[in-house]
């Protein structure tokens, strides 16, 4: 009973717990093991190491982007300035087909001239005639008889034609053929074979004579005895005998059309 009275009578201690301050950084950074400091330090070598990596690759693909580009940019100018060298060389070479070409027709013609002027003499000593004056005026006059013939069938050609197409002279006007095909359309009432319109090229003349010749058959005109390459060439003599044909043609069927209204 006496212990339980000195118990009773024993005050109560009252225990009070002190606050304990907030650690700072650095105690924090002290307080960690080493091994973390290890890692932090590996995993921000890292991020930087990464940093880099994409830096130098964004480099690269930029590079290599201008790069293809100057290279596509610098092959568009080789094919530009292979393709112009290419086409200067092709009007070199048909610069220089067109002089031969010419130099054979000069020559031809001039084989032709010393041919016609034996032949004269030749005839001329045939026939005794010793005074060429008569002669070269016969000459002159036949070269008239033939221009006025000349302007006749082209003021007749001009007829069948529209204005936009008619014709001043044989040798630039006809050489292609297209005048008379549309004057043969005109005068059949069919329907004319295609032809190029501008040729420029000798192998497209040569198509559109053929295109020329065959419907004169077709339309029952006789061609006469000629060289295509001649029409080709622009010779006005062989043109001139075409329409010649194409003229007797006309006549000729208009005078059966009239007779066969009476």
């Amino acid at each position: 009973p006496g212990d339980d009275q000195t118990k009773s009578e024993t005050p109560h201690r009252k225990v009070t717990l002190k606050r304990r301050d907030t650690p700072s950084p650095e105690q924090i950074s002290i307080a960690l093991p080493l091994d973390f400091h290890r890692q932090e330090a590996r995993m921000r070598y890292q991020s930087a190491r990464l940093k880099r990596c994409f830096a130098a690759w964004r480099g690269y693909t930029q590079q290599r982007k201008e790069l293809k580009r100057g290279f596509k940019a610098m092959m568009e100018r080789q094919a530009r300035k292979q393709v112009l060298t290419c086409f200067v060389a092709w009007m070199e070479l048909s610069k220089i087909a067109q002089w031969k070409r010419e130099m054979n027709s000069r020559s031809l013609g001039h084989w032709r001239h010393q041919l016609l002027s034996k032949a004269l003499n030749a005839w001329c000593t045939y026939c005794g005639i010793t005074d060429y004056s008569t002669s070269r005026q016969q000459m002159a006059k036949t070269a008239q008889q033939m221009a006025e013939k000349q302007q006749t069938i082209m003021d007749w050609l001009n007829t069948q034609l529209s204005e936009e197409h008619k014709a001043q002279n044989i040798k630039p006007d006809l050489v292609d053929g297209v005048r008379i095909s549309k004057a043969l359309q005109a005068l059949s009432g069919r329907q004319a074979p295609r032809l190029i319109a501008n040729p420029r090229l000798e192998v497209q003349r040569i198509d559109n004579w053929k295109s020329v010749l065959s419907f004169m058959e077709q339309i029952d005109i006789g061609t006469p005895y000629l060289q295509l390459q001649d029409l080709v060439d622009g010779e006005e003599y062989y043109i001139l005998r075409v329409l010649e044909h194409i003229q007797r043609w006309h006549i000729s069927s208009h005078a059966e059309l009239a007779v066969a209204s009476k």
